[in-house]
């Protein structure tokens, strides 16, 4: 008989099939042979089931649930609702219907949402030479049709790429050739300049900046206020372009992909997941009509599609992970009801809840007091080495950088004028603009009653930046040429550089 079918895009179709088999209801199951619809691929389509619900293919005779518009069914027989997660663990025991061997954390099924596959840069290919495999299963499980692997199913099954978890063809060659995902360079910074575009024309705030992270490693951003330090992290996580400013030239590589070249789409894939933030002020990072445990479990619901039950108990023990006492009963409470040091916990909660690989923290400690900043710091600490993220920590605090840094960045005026490991930066440093943040830290100038060191001068404006060196109106070696030409950022060591001409005359600035 003629069986009219309806297309997902809406059209029908007419085929010829043999006669439907009786279906038999038994409370709320209904049980029947699953058919097949040349009009949705290779999908398997119950005779009985209801509009919208997606299915995986399943051998013939399986029994059927009875599912809601929108839900998706899964190998075990039950249905996933729509805001199920995209991926399913890889230790999830799924029913391999292409015969395929399923290795651990090496293949995962996954669940598209009802109209959209996953992501394509998610999503590998069927292996074509798995065709006799397909047809072997085809004949075994008596459908009259060819599981062909090139066609696409329902449940798709993709070969999760191991080297790094940006998936690249890249960086799964260089697993298969052995070569170890800590070689290459978390994130890498080229040449980086972002301003604002006002009456006066375009205000660089940052000119020309290159950094790079390791993964593991603990990056130090450090200068006076107004030096770039706080742009340079908004134009990193893209999120200068609501600020009002704009990402001028440059590169931003977060392991190898170039976050200016994506859309704001995709790069919110990546941001609040494997890059985060901990912004400055706590209090104004938070939403005040949400509570605590409410702003870390949407992060969870988005990015890993969890449910609103584990996702509330996924937020409890992010509060417990960074120490938050009764961490069931602050959850429930908003960020007014707690203090400073709590809500710099909960920010830093949030920035954690979804594994990130990087965490940028903006000045965390400014606002608190001294014992709240100690704990903060030690939690960075003790949460690095046991998650093994890496951190961007943007600071103005030499001391902060001393306990903190494995490298070291100094910026000045936008620009960066020495760059190195926390070794050398403190015990050899070869920029004046560093050698004075150092003689400004109280305690290192001389016996008790001698005055202060300070830094002449203040930061210049960002429109009215001084021609040459930034640093020679202030400078107490300044010479002709500081005033004529900016020096480059020139290596002065193993990996340390310096913008100064006097980088290789260190004795001059003793």
């Amino acid at each position: 008989m003629a069986r009219h079918l309806l297309h997902a895009a809406g059209r029908r179709h007419e085929r010829h099939t043999a006669a439907l088999p009786q279906h038999s209801d038994l409370g709320d199951l209904r049980f029947g042979i699953l058919l097949h619809d040349t009009s949705h691929d290779i999908h398997r389509v119950d005779g009985r089931g209801q509009a919208g619900s997606r299915h995986l293919p399943a051998a013939a005779g399986d029994a059927v649930c009875g599912g809601r518009p929108g839900d998706r069914r899964v190998g075990c027989g039950h249905y996933l609702p729509p805001s199920a997660a995209e991926r399913v663990r890889a230790d999830h025991r799924q029913r391999d219907f292409d015969g395929r061997v399923r290795h651990s954390g090496r293949i995962c099924l996954v669940l598209p949402r009802a109209g959209r596959t996953g992501p394509p840069d998610e999503l590998g290919t069927h292996a074509v030479e798995r065709a006799g495999v397909h047809a072997g299963r085809s004949a075994a499980s008596g459908l009259p049709w060819p599981l062909h692997p090139a066609r696409r199913i329902g449940g798709q099954f993709c070969r999760r790429r191991l080297a790094g978890r940006d998936g690249s063809p890249q960086a799964s060659g260089d697993r298969a050739k052995g070569v170890g995902a800590l070689a290459e360079k978390l994130l890498e910074v080229r040449e980086l300049t972002a301003g604002f575009h006002t009456e006066r024309g375009f205000l660089r705030a940052v000119d020309r900046v290159s950094l790079s992270l390791e993964a593991g490693q603990t990056l130090c951003v450090v200068g006076e206020s107004g030096s770039g330090k706080s742009v340079t992290s908004l134009a990193i996580m893209r999120l200068l372009d609501y600020s009002g400013g704009t990402i001028a030239g440059g590169e931003i590589r977060f392991r190898g992909v170039d976050l200016t070249e994506l859309p704001q789409r995709e790069v919110m894939r990546i941001r609040g997941n494997r890059l985060t933030m901990v912004f400055q002020d706590p209090i104004s990072a938070l939403n005040p009509v949400f509570t605590a445990g409410d702003q870390i479990a949407e992060s969870l619901r988005v990015h890993k599609g969890m449910s609103p039950k584990a996702a509330w108990r996924k937020a409890v023990d992010m509060l417990r992970l960074v120490g938050i006492p009764d961490p069931e009963m602050r959850a429930g409470q908003y960020p007014h009801e707690m203090s400073g040091g709590m809500c710099q916990r909960v920010v830093i909660a949030m920035a954690l809840a979804c594994d990130p690989e990087l965490i940028i923290a903006d000045e965390p400690t400014t606002a608190l007091d001294v014992t709240v900043q100690a704990q903060i710091l030690e939690l960075l600490q003790r949460l690095k080495r046991e998650l093994r993220t890496s951190i961007l920590l943007i600071t103005h605090d030499m001391g902060v950088a001393a306990e903190m840094a494995d490298r070291i960045a100094v910026m000045y005026a936008g620009a960066v004028v020495e760059e190195g490991t926390a070794a050398a930066i403190f015990e050899r440093p070869r920029h004046p603009y560093t050698i004075g943040l150092l003689r400004s830290i109280p305690g290192t100038t001389g016996e008790r009653g001698t005055e202060l060191y300070t830094i002449k001068g203040g930061i210049p404006r960002i429109e009215q930046l001084p021609g040459g060196c930034r640093f020679h109106p202030r400078c107490p070696y300044a010479m002709e040429n500081c005033a004529r030409e900016e020096p480059p950022l020139l290596e002065a060591a193993d990996g340390h550089r310096s913008a100064c001409w006097l980088t290789d005359m260190p004795e001059v600035m003793t």
